[in-house]
């Protein structure tokens, strides 16, 4: 039961993240997308969570700006998470 529950958290973890992704590259945050992304609650509570994906919901989680300057602000966020993935495989 508890492998189960682990699985589903990974899998709407996944799906929120690739549709952020998404979402930054497309100018604006769905609202949907903001509001499972909050519904996530406490983020250190969610075990496996990869650091790029707790950095960007946390991001969502504060933010009390609209869903374009949203999008404008994570995708400077997701260039620094890109650089950075970049420098570590070199």
């Amino acid at each position: 039961m508890v492998a189960k529950i682990a699985n589903t958290i990974h899998l709407v973890t996944e799906m929120l993240a690739k549709n952020l992704v998404f979402e930054i590259l497309e100018g604006e945050i769905k609202e949907e997308t903001r509001r499972g992304i909050f519904d996530l609650g406490d983020l250190r509570e969610i075990p496996g969570l990869p650091a790029r994906y707790r950095h960007l919901f946390s991001y969502v989680q504060g933010a009390s700006i609209d869903n374009k300057e949203l999008a404008h602000d994570l995708l400077d966020e997701l260039r620094v998470i890109c650089i950075d993935l970049k420098e570590s495989r070199q």
